[in-house]
């Protein structure tokens, strides 16, 4: 049936508020007082007289104390260096996984399952930015600025860094891998900085689903003053850029580990998932080669073996097969809001 989602649009008449105050105030700074991604798409508009927004800030649920914070910041007291840890969606129902949302009680309906709800989670991986930036990567008809407003990751603050990959360093003994960021502060406000680093790795039709970019490791900046540069180190594991393979089979029978597959692993430095740093001052990227796969196939922390588990509910009630949704097919992979009903 047809979902409500009433509660993370703007009303009417904040629409119309909006509109009466881009038209009389010069300056306009929107507060986004939700604890929630919301379709703030309206903010992005300019009307007729080519009013518009200047900024948006989003402040969660601050509290009283909190609030005085958001006035600093909009006094320009306080330098803001926050990144956005979802995707602001223009419509989120344009996702897997909001299609999915609620009781799928419709579809398996049958013997000693009758009246009961279950939840089919059709999107598998791709949930948020894994989503959107893998689409965009491997589907031409999708344009990633059509469906997506502000990135995982996305943050401004009063000044502008520059940053880059000084140098990083593949330690395969410690199975880590460091990267050391440059930021400069390019601007005239003293501020903080994020350094994002994610990582591409290789993908094969009917192989471990893997999203095109997924977050390896973030640092984020002391103060830096207008025209200083400081450095910083983002460390990660190898093993994190491993997927879990049910295919894999050791030695003795035991099936399934996490398998960090050949082939080459593109490291980045980003300012949000969807847009690589671009700099004069260095480089933004490298590659890491891996020349076989490599299976872990012991837990990190305890030493366990580790093998497949539930397989049992990789399907429906029955056995009934679920075609989660792919990136070798995204047409034919994505559940519809029908399909289910």
């Amino acid at each position: 049936g047809e979902l409500s989602y009433s509660q993370v649009k703007m009303t009417d008449t904040e629409q119309e508020v909006l509109g009466m105050i881009r038209e009389n105030f010069g300056t306009v700074i929107v507060l986004v007082n939700s604890s929630n991604v919301m379709e703030l798409g309206m903010l992005e508009e300019t009307d007729d007289n080519g009013n518009d927004v200047d900024a948006v800030l989003w402040v969660g649920h601050p509290g009283l104390t909190g609030n005085k914070a958001v006035a600093e910041i909009i006094a320009g007291k306080t330098n803001p260096s926050g990144k956005l840890v979802d995707t602001w969606a223009r419509d989120i129902s344009s996702e897997q996984s909001f299609v999915n949302f609620g009781s799928n009680t419709n579809y398996f309906n049958a013997g000693n399952n009758r009246g009961q709800a279950f939840q089919i989670y059709y999107e598998g991986i791709y949930v948020g930015y894994r989503y959107y930036t893998t689409r965009a990567m491997t589907d031409d008809s999708f344009n990633y600025d059509d469906h997506v407003m502000w990135s995982f990751g996305h943050g401004l603050s009063y000044t502008t860094f520059e940053k880059h990959i000084s140098d990083y360093r593949i330690d395969e003994a410690a199975g880590t891998i460091e990267v050391d960021i440059a930021f400069t502060n390019t601007g005239s406000v003293t501020g903080r900085e994020v350094g994002e680093i994610y990582f591409t790795a290789p993908y094969e039709v009917g192989g471990p689903e893997k999203a095109y970019y997924e977050l390896a490791a973030f640092v984020k900046s002391n103060d830096i003053e207008p025209g200083q540069t400081q450095a910083y180190t983002a460390t990660f594991d190898i093993a994190d850029m491993a997927s879990w393979d049910t295919r894999y089979k050791a030695a003795d029978g035991t099936e399934g580990a996490y398998v960090l597959a050949k082939g080459d692993y593109k490291i980045t430095l980003r300012d949000n998932v969807w847009q690589q740093t671009e700099s004069t001052e260095g480089d933004t990227e490298f590659v890491y080669k891996v020349a076989d796969n490599v299976a872990y196939t012991t837990d990190g922390k305890t030493g366990e073996q580790v093998s497949n588990r539930f397989q049992d509910v990789e399907f429906g009630p029955y056995n009934y097969a679920v075609t989660y949704l792919s990136r070798s097919d995204w047409s034919n992979t994505f559940t519809t809001r029908d399909q289910i009903d």
